[in-house]
């Protein structure tokens, strides 16, 4: 998957690719374990180069109800 994070004026953009496998963790809610690797970067972010690691939790339920 390749994802673009840009700023308000959309001149600064740091453009990434990550992969991850859902697991369950010890209390059973789901997560995204994988790698990151910044694939390119313009304005602030020109000529940044990376890899990392993730591990984020996965939304269960994004729906609420607002009154």
């Amino acid at each position: 998957m390749i994802c673009s994070l840009s700023n308000n004026n959309d001149s600064n953009i740091l453009t990434i690719s990550w992969n991850c496998n859902t697991t369950a963790a010890i209390n059973g809610d789901p997560n995204c374990s994988g790698k990151l690797n910044i694939v390119q970067g313009s304005g602030i972010f020109a000529g940044v180069q990376g890899f990392g690691k993730i591990n984020m939790p996965l939304a269960k339920s994004i729906y609420d109800k607002l009154s």
